[in-house]
């Protein structure tokens, strides 16, 4: 699990995560959202649909310090995409986890393609990585 990273129990070898726009925390999603109202189709395997989407997404791992991540995402795309960073990062500064974002690298739902960009995640990487 990510979530477990260097401060884990276990010998993770996960040492650092790159994370675009997403869901981390489905229990927040707005009813009105377009993840919110594909949830039978996101959760057809189960029985409680409602129930076991309140239980997906990576913000239930961070218990503790998780991994350094690198975070991304466009004030374009959807605007729940920017809530659900907000509450990433929050929980991520209260568990003294290490991150840095990326905002508005192009437009909509993209990932960044630009040489800076590119340069700035390597950067992050290179840095965080064991040798």
């Amino acid at each position: 699990k990510a979530a477990d990273g260097l401060s884990g129990k276990g010998s993770s070898k996960i040492q650092a995560a790159l994370l675009g726009p997403g869901v981390f925390d489905y229990a927040a999603m707005s009813e009105s959202s377009r993840e919110y109202k594909n949830m039978s189709t996101y959760c057809s395997s189960a029985s409680d649909a409602k129930a076991a989407w309140g239980q997906q997404g990576g913000i239930y791992g961070i218990k503790r310090r998780s991994v350094p991540c690198f975070l991304f995402y466009n004030t374009t795309d959807d605007a729940e995409y920017a809530t659900q960073m907000k509450r990433l990062t929050s929980l991520m500064d209260k568990t003294g986890s290490r991150h840095e974002m990326l905002i508005d690298y192009g437009t909509g739902h993209s990932v960044p393609q630009e040489t800076e960009h590119l340069r700035q995640m390597y950067s992050f990487l290179k840095s965080v990585m064991r040798k």
